[in-house]
């Protein structure tokens, strides 16, 4: 990522002081709204600098490298004055300390000292120490602080000496020229005094001043919504505060000029900001992070590990199959197992696969019943060779190219399902076998949407629950802002108008919406390292106890940093539990993976409605739909969950499928080149690997272009779609095809391009219903008892 540099007669200040909405003490600023002011002011740099915390890092990076200014990455650490290890004295109170990164060796060591903080020193807040801090200094400029800092406490009890020698420790941690003593001036009433003892011991020990205002409100204006904010997340009503809480309300992301006016006694403070900026410069996620090792240090490497596996579970497949089709093409899959193998091994993805490999085996080895595989996943050979998915790609007419295209460059999703209540038991294994500090779960943050903003700005300024419940009524609970609500609604408008106590409400409301409230945990993420994770993001506990990352999974490829996916399905657990049932009943289960997928009993029981229990078929819809469908086939089950979703219902797919399954209206294809590609749904578009059959057939794309072909019908962009548009023709016309057809195709992919679905995720997802309609049509007692069991247990 090229290095954005600051401009000469740019702004001469930049805020490197400032509590964005991510931090949930008490920071209110968002940071979409932080960048625009940023520059808006002129300013080419700008800081977040959250309590204890890196949450809103990866979005101040991706707005700042957006608008053209510079990022800069810091913290305000909590810093006791003893040692972690000592026991918490009853009158502790961690000082303030604000830390920038300089380079990526400060990052690193940002990162260290938040993980730190949250994993080993939470004392009422996550701290660090003067010991800890001098281990992971490097690259790292260090701001003295506000007045709860270390040296401003000491000042304001008139503990001269002791504020010097704080001043010094700090100067031979950081280094020379990497501390700054920080005022401030934000009408706090003690500032002044603290400033002025800040620039005397400036003089005497020759450490530089850097101005900041400790920013947490974006306006002066929102000084109240930012306190209700405050009430919002604690839970309290704005009236209960105590009225010295907020001893000011000039804590806003003041301009160039302001900051100048105020500070015309330290002009020097002023062009240290612009200093500092200069000199940070954080590139995070510049390199993709390694994963832990599969093996010894010694042979087989990554790559002929798994060419081996691979090679190794086609050998079994193959067997199988051949029982069962002595004339299967072997070529076929030798061929595109290799194709595979060097794409994967090209982008050093070897590592990737055999740890999902590893802990699928593990599971499967333990009694954990594992899904057939979701998403893209099931287009991979090479991932059902190495038993991560139970789908065969050849035999269902699926793409490598979309599970993995040749232009990734981050990681691909391959996301497992097991039972619900042994996602644990397999994270677990994953924590043993790489290590507690290299794996870790993901954090996801909740955010105030409209109708919730109204209701707790409401309860905060007690404005009466009838008054507000009366607003909530008009306010539609779809996605949107509050203020477009009001501008559809006139009924809101004229409240607006009329009613103080609402003007109140909807003034900080809308301030406020869009916050982040608090943290959770996702349900199925993980990310892994071969060093700690601490190297890479900063880290944090789950409510369990659990390792998690501060960065969200949109996030960690960003940053360089892996997903994998592990996902915990009611239906799993259900299969299982009926398959255990059958044992105890002395009767034998069927092979799951290996199961006749042209069972009669099981398509009569489909077409009969029968389906209560049955995964995706329990609707009346569903069932009404396969009633008139009479499935004979497994196409027929996977062609149901395209059918049966919005897009195709709304454009009454459905019934024209039924109508083409049973010969009622003739099938037809625009050229014959077509009909290979869309026999198996009667000359109907339902599938995404459809739309890229079509693109490369057709009209010459490589299948990794026709994956781009497929997403631009998706995204509907006008640009994108003329591009393709021209690009289709000119390549249809290269292979003799006519325009008028192939602007007729076009058209057709265009329409259906909103609402095609993936069809490996449909061929997984419809193994699970088929196994489950299978065991319901053969073992109809087991399978009722377990539903019904599962049913009381509230599974």
């Amino acid at each position: 990522m090229k290095e954005i540099k600051m401009k000469k007669g740019s702004a001469d200040f930049v805020h490197l002081h400032v509590h964005s909405a991510y931090d949930l003490q008490d920071g209110a600023i968002k940071i979409d709204a932080l960048v625009e002011r940023a520059v808006q002011f002129g300013m080419d740099a700008v800081a977040i600098t959250d309590h204890a915390v890196m949450y809103g890092v990866p979005m101040l990076y991706e707005e700042a490298r957006k608008a053209g200014i510079k990022p800069i990455i810091g913290c305000e650490c909590n810093v006791v004055s003893g040692r972690l290890t000592d026991r918490i004295r009853p009158d502790e109170k961690p000082y303030h300390l604000v830390v920038l990164a300089e380079n990526m060796d400060g990052y690193r060591n940002l990162c260290k000292l938040v993980s730190t903080a949250h994993l080993h020193g939470f004392r009422g807040v996550p701290c660090i120490d003067m010991e800890i801090l001098q281990e992971h200094n490097k690259g790292l400029i260090g701001l003295s602080g506000c007045i709860n800092s270390e040296i401003a406490g000491h000042l304001l009890k008139d503990r001269l000496p002791a504020a010097e020698k704080a001043a010094v420790r700090y100067v031979d941690i950081f280094g020379e020229n990497d501390f700054f003593l920080e005022v401030q001036d934000n009408g706090i009433r003690v500032q002044k005094m603290v400033n002025q003892a800040l620039a005397d011991m400036s003089h005497r020990l020759s450490i530089p001043l850097v101005a900041t205002n400790n920013c947490h409100y974006l306006d002066r204006k929102d000084a109240r919504a930012h306190q209700v904010l405050l009430c919002v997340r604690s839970g309290e009503k704005f009236s209960g505060q105590d009225p010295g809480k907020f001893q000011t309300d000039q804590s806003h992301f003041k301009s160039t000029e302001e900051m100048h006016s105020i500070f015309t006694e330290y002009p020097d403070a002023l062009e240290n900001s612009i200093r500092i900026a200069r000199r940070c410069n954080v590139e995070p996620g510049s390199a993709k992070c390694r994963l832990p090792k599969t093996g010894n240090d010694s042979k087989p490497t990554p790559d002929e590990q798994l060419k081996m596996e691979a090679n190794q579970g086609l050998d079994k497949i193959l067997e199988r199959e051949r029982r069962n089709s002595p004339d299967i093409n072997v070529i076929q899959y030798l061929d595109r197992l290799e194709q595979e193998i060097s794409a994967v091994t090209s982008k050093d993805l070897s590592r990737y696969f055999l740890i999902i490999a590893d802990y699928v085996s593990y599971a499967k080895r333990n009694g954990i019943q594992v899904g057939p595989g979701r998403g893209s996943a099931p287009g991979s050979l090479l991932a059902y060779c190495l038993g991560i998915t139970a789908v065969d790609p050849i035999k269902h007419h699926l793409l490598f190219e979309r599970s993995i295209p040749e232009d990734l460059r981050g990681w691909p999703e391959i996301e497992i399902d097991v039972g619900i209540d042994d996602r644990d038991k397999v994270t677990q294994y994953v924590n043993e076998k790489y290590g507690y500090m290299n794996v870790s779960q993901v954090i996801t943050f909740a955010y105030m949407r409209r109708l919730e903003a109204v209701r707790e700005v409401g309860r905060c300024l007690d404005i009466p629950v009838e008054k507000v419940d009366r607003i909530l009524r008009l306010i539609p609970r779809d996605p949107g802002s509050l203020d477009q609500a009001i501008r559809e609604n006139p009924a809101l408008r004229q409240l607006e108008k009329v009613d103080r106590d609402l003007r109140a409400l909807f003034k900080v409301s809308r301030t406020i919406e869009g916050a982040p409230t608090h943290v959770s945990t996702h349900a199925c993420a993980l990310t892994m390292s071969e060093s700690p994770l601490s190297d890479h993001l900063p880290l944090t506990f789950t409510k369990e106890g659990d390792i998690m990352t501060q960065y969200d999974i949109n996030t960690l490829e960003r940053f360089g940093l892996s997903r994998f996916h592990v996902l915990g399905l009611r239906e799993v657990s259900m299969i299982k539990n009926i398959c255990e049932k059958i044992r105890r009943q002395n009767k034998t289960p069927p092979e799951l993976e290996d199961l006749n997928l042209n069972d009669p009993m099981t398509f009569d029981l489909i077409a009969s409605g029968r389906t209560t229990g049955v995964f995706q078929f329990q609707g009346d819809g569903i069932k009404t739909m396969m009633r008139l469908l009479k499935p004979e086939c497994f196409d027929h089950i996977t062609a149901a969950q395209t059918l049966f979703s919005p897009g195709p219902l709304h454009f009454e797919m459905d019934k024209e499928y039924i109508k083409r399954r049973h010969g009622n209206v003739p099938i037809s294809y625009t050229i014959p080149e077509l009909a290979p590609i869309l026999r198996e749904t009667y000359g109907l578009i339902l599938y995404q690997e459809q739309l890229m059959q079509i693109a490369s057939n057709l009209a010459g794309y490589s299948l990794t272009d026709a994956n781009g072909f497929r997403k631009a019908l998706g995204t509907k962009r006008p640009d994108l779609l003329e591009d393709h548009r021209r690009r289709f023709i000119q390549g249809a016309k290269a292979n003799g095809i006519d325009d008028e057809a192939a602007v007729n195709i076009f058209e057709m992919s265009e329409y259906a391009g909103g609402w095609v679905r993936l069809k490996a995720h449909c061929v997984a997802y419809a193994m699970i219903s088929y196994q489950m309609a299978y065991l319901k049509a053969h073992f109809p007692n087991e399978f009722n008892y377990m539903v019904n069991k599962f049913k009381k247990t509230g599974i």
